[in-house]
């Protein structure tokens, strides 16, 4: 399978004043730049995966931010803009006043070729989900999973136990969809009470014990398994976190 990249480098390096443009230029590993950072009475940076580049040794000043803004069309009310016909993307951080005091350039790649891969899954008409990599932002904000699961707390135990006794695992599923979410910052604790209580229940399956036991012991059981999960995954974070 060939996988071709195109980036379209040169046509974020060319709104760049020209003194962070020629250290750019420079880098042997460009092609692999993730963003430049241009924050106001700070030292212009360009980020990588795995290093961060310091561009030029004098401070990012009000002439740098012009002449970017003055480059690009106008920032939306999302404070963001863009390149024409390119995916770059350039987002502006605004003081209290309204002023720019800060861009960032993400750099926008374009991937071909890596569809073939599973071109004849898209074609079969099945649904499918497709998980990206751990760690990375994915529908859900990873400040809501830290702040609802992150931690051993009581309230993330039993927030994850109830949620998994509400959800569906396909059979195993859910291995990926714990591995993303606690590469998003959820507990080892939530984790488990999550493992746990999912495979044990979901919504149908209480329809089902609902219509065979009754609903008064349908509710005992389902309490028995989202209190059993949680207080093993609290054990289970005292001992991991």
């Amino acid at each position: 399978m060939e996988k071709i990249i195109t980036d379209d480098l040169d046509a974020l390096l060319d709104i760049l004043p020209l003194r962070i443009k020629r250290k750019l230029v420079k880098l042997e590993d460009r092609r692999e730049l993730l963003e430049v950072v241009l924050d106001l009475g700070r030292t212009p940076e360009a980020r990588f995966a795995q290093r961060e580049v310091i561009l030029d040794p004098h401070e990012v000043t009000d002439k740098d931010i012009e002449y970017v803004t003055s480059s690009i069309s106008g920032f939306g009310g999302d404070n963001r803009s863009g390149i024409e016909r390119t995916l770059h993307r350039i987002s502006a951080i605004r003081n209290r006043k309204g002023r720019i005091v800060g861009l960032t350039c993400r750099v926008g790649r374009a991937v071909y070729g890596t569809i073939n891969i599973i071109e004849d899954l898209v074609q079969s008409g099945k649904s499918i989900l497709l998980l990206g990599r751990p760690g990375s932002e994915g529908l859900i904000p990873s400040a809501w999973i830290s702040d609802l699961v992150g931690g051993n707390s009581l309230w993330a135990n039993l927030f994850a136990s109830v949620v998994g006794t509400f959800m569906y695992f396909a059979t195993l599923t859910e291995v990926p969809i714990l591995q993303g979410l606690m590469g998003a910052g959820m507990g080892n604790g939530p984790a488990l009470a999550l493992l746990l209580a999912g495979p044990a229940l979901s919504l149908p399956n209480m329809l089902v014990i609902r219509s065979i036991m009754g609903t008064r012991k349908t509710l005992v059981f389902v309490a028995l398994v989202v209190v059993m999960s949680a207080a093993s995954g609290m054990i289970f974070g005292l001992f991991t976190d």
